[in-house]
This record gives structure tokens, C-alpha cells and sequence, in this order.
């Protein structure tokens, strides 16, 4: 996918746009002023005539000129004074890249503009602004920390990544009940066991440091604490370090690092290169026991050696007595109708994506950790595990024949 230059700005952009347009009505080159009118007439609220025919002229200024990879000039046998502009072949794909993604966004973007724009302008600009701006990430790609964050109702997502959403819960709508509250719960349950096994780890086990691999986006206030927020009291000198593979997560984390002693400093890392996780400073004394949490990531991963490979290179740098919590999507007695739209909503979140999932079975998982000691009830659905652990008021139940979506398991590291 063709990424939008950074170095243009809206209006060099609308150009662009503007000459496929004309190019798709079968007019494949413009004069200059009529290059200057087609602008114009769709920018009127946001500037004048003078100021886009300014713009227009700087294409072609040796000088100023920042488009000689989009456009180019040639010669107009009908007035040699006016050049006929037109798209390079670069041009055509950063302007068809712009229009896929106002198609894709354009129901979304009155409520977007009014968040992503500092200054309401016209749709274009909010559409161009939430395209460019990078603090979430790829505007143009949903994002599996920003869906989730979405659906626990925060505020760091994107356009996209809500359309992605409700593109993927319209695959459960074969269900008796509203899609949305049934994924929305599968996630909460979910979220519950992650931070359960936590606090088991920190009051049960006296480990103080945990790793948080793919730790996605922090937990929004409203919809309860995070890690580092559970464990400060539970345990001496606590030490959590988020890691994810996301720029922006990292940021959110490091923003909010500063108000706590316990959070350190979160770092960029794919489960995908554990090693070079591991074998760098991030603040993990791994001669000590670790709480390694690593949830709803391993799905993600679709090799089925490679995810192995992570596991078995976790368990040999751990020291005995360390914790691994892990999370896999999906259970091993699917319902029909769950099964099948699971694997639906697999397609779906690819298409948005490019990013794709596994489905496993109990079995292939449990092989993962066959040298390792399981807690209690070993690899059991999420909603299973709240049971085990104290009651949640905070967390909705799931209905006697739901199925959570997922399993976890809590695994101890035997000495050698």
C-alpha cells in the first residue's frame, strides 16, 4: 500500500487528487487555469483564488517545485502559453491511495474531523489530517491495539479501526444477541484474567517484575486498573515493562510513566524477534523470576514452529519459579455458529489489516508448554478462570453457553 508523502501539504494533495479525477473522465491532462478552477471550486471555504493558482505555479518554480515525482508538464498544442499538467504513474497511486481512503472513511469523518482536527475546516482537510497524522500510527490500516482499545471504550483509535470493528462484529450476527455486547464481554472477560493471574503472581507467588509483551494500549480509567495500578501495593519494589511492536503504544505508555514509580520505561519489541527483546536492556533483572505476561498475541502468529520457537526461548532465559501468562483466541469446543464466525471475522480482520490469525486447538497450545508447570486448572476458557480467581463484580458474566473467545493458562518454569 502507497504511504502519503509527509512533505505535501492539503492543498498540493487536493492537486493530485483532483488531476485523477479528471483523469478517470477521460481527460487525462489540465490547463493550468483549469486545474486552477477544478481546486478551487472545492475548496471555497478554505481559501481564495490567488492563493491556489500560487500553489499550482510552485509545481513548476525550480526552486520551490515539490512535486517532480507526481506531475508533469507537457506541451499544449492549443495554447503553448498554458502547459497541460498531468499525473506520473507515482502521482496516480498516491491519488488513488487518497481517494480508497476517503470511499472508505467519508460516513466517518464528520464525527472524526471534530477529534482529529484541531480546526474544523472541510471534510477534505479532516480527512487529509487524520490520514497524516501519525501519533496513533497508519491511519489507513487498523491496528489490533486500537480495535481493542476502541471496544473498551477509549479514545485511542482511528476512523479505520472502528470500521474494522463493526466490519468484524457483523460476522457474529448469526447470534441471538447484539454482536457488539458479546465480543465487547468476550474482551472485558479477557482483560479480567489477564490482570487476575497478574495479581495471583504479585500476592501468590511474591514476584515483583513483569514483562508485558503486546501489551496494547493502556486500559482506559473508567474501565478499571491496569497492571502496574494492581500490583504497586501487592508486592515490594514492583517493576512493569510494557513492550509492543506499535510506536504510538510505546508513546502512551511513556506518557503516563512519569506519575508512577512502578511503570518503567516501555520499549519497541515483536514477540517475533523475542531475542532481541530479551538479550536487550529493558530493565528486567532475568536472573531473578519474571511474570512474563503474553496474551491474545500468540494467534497472531501462524507458523506454528515459530510460535513454538518464542515459548521454548522464553522458558530457557526465565529463572526457575518465573510465571508465564498466556492467552490464545478462540476455545477448543467452538459452538457452530461461533466457529463459523470466527473464521469469518479471521478474513475480515485481514482485509483490514493485513494481518492474519490462526485458529489452534487446546491440544497444539498445551504441546507449547509440555516442560513447564500449569496453575491450577491449566489452559481453560477466560470466563473459566474468573471463577478460579476472586469473583469480579466489575466484569458482566458470560451467559451459561457463550463461548469467551478465548483461552489462558498460567505456567510455572521448573528448574532445570
Amino acid at each position: 500500500m502507497t504511504a502519503l508523502p509527509g512533505d505535501l501539504n492539503e492543498r498540493e494533495l487536493m492537486i493530485l487528487e483532483t488531476l485523477y479525477k479528471s483523469e478517470r473522465a477521460k481527460k487525462e491532462s489540465l490547463q493550468f487555469d483549469e486545474l486552477v478552477a477544478a481546486v478551487d471550486a472545492s475548496v471555497k471555504n478554505l481559501t481564495n483564488r490567488s492563493t491556489m493558482s500560487q500553489t499550482v505555479q510552485q509545481l513548476f518554480d525550480d526552486s520551490k517545485n515539490k512535486l517532480p515525482r507526481y506531475v508533469e508538464k507537457d506541451f499544449n498544442p492549443h495554447n503553448q502559453r498554458q502547459p497541460l499538467i498531468k499525473l506520473t504513474g507515482a502521482g496516480r497511486e498516491i491519488a488513488k491511495r487518497i481517494e480508497s481512503d476517503s470511499n472508505c472513511i467519508a460516513a466517518e469523518l464528520t464525527a472524526a474531523a471534530q477529534k482529529f482536527v484541531t480546526r474544523p475546516q472541510s471534510l477534505w482537510d479532516g480527512l487529509v489530517q487524520v490520514l497524516c497524522d501519525g501519533n496513533l500510527g497508519d491511519p489507513c490500516r487498523a491496528v489490533s491495539s486500537r480495535i481493542c482499545n476502541y471496544l473498551l471504550g477509549g479514545d485511542c483509535y482511528l476512523p479505520i479501526d472502528r470500521l474494522a470493528t463493526e466490519a468484524l462484529l457483523s460476522e457474529f450476527n448469526d447470534r441471538n444477541e447484539e454482536p457488539r455486547l458479546f465480543y465487547q464481554r468476550a474482551v472485558e472477560v479477557h482483560r479480567a484474567f489477564v490482570k487476575k493471574a497478574c495479581v495471583y503472581a504479585a500476592t501468590n507467588e511474591k514476584i515483583s517484575q513483569f514483562l508485558d509483551l503486546g501489551a496494547g494500549f493502556p486500559e482506559p480509567t473508567e474501565k478499571g486498573r491496569n497492571i502496574f495500578e494492581l500490583v504497586k501495593d501487592l508486592v515490594k519494589h514492583p517493576v512493569v515493562v510494557p513492550v509492543d511492536k506499535e510506536p504510538a503504544v510505546v508513546r502512551e505508555w511513556n506518557r503516563i510513566r512519569n506519575a508512577n514509580k512502578v511503570l518503567r520505561e516501555a520499549r519497541i519489541g515483536d514477540v517475533l524477534k523475542i531475542e532481541d527483546i530479551l538479550d536487550s536492556d529493558i530493565g528486567i533483572d532475568f536472573g531473578k523470576p519474571v511474570t512474563v505476561v503474553l496474551c491474545a498475541v500468540l494467534h497472531f502468529v501462524q507458523d506454528d514452529a515459530e510460535a513454538k520457537a518464542i515459548i521454548k526461548k522464553l522458558r530457557d532465559k526465565l529463572a526457575p519459579g518465573s510465571l508465564l501468562i498466556i492467552s490464545h483466541g478462540f476455545t477448543w469446543e467452538p459452538r457452530e455458529d461461533t466457529l463459523a464466525g470466527s473464521a469469518r471475522a479471521i478474513k475480515s480482520y485481514k482485509r483490514f489489516t493485513s494481518v492474519g490469525a490462526k485458529l489452534r486447538s487446546i491440544d497444539v497450545v498445551r504441546s507449547w508448554f509440555s516442560d513447564m508447570e500449569p496453575l491450577m486448572g491449566g489452559l481453560l476458557e477466560t470466563s473459566k478462570w474468573l471463577k478460579i480467581f476472586a469473583p469480579d463484580s466489575t466484569v458482566k458474566p458470560l451467559k451459561r453457553d457463550e463461548n469467551s473467545l478465548a483461552y489462558g493458562g498460567v505456567f510455572r518454569i521448573r528448574p532445570f
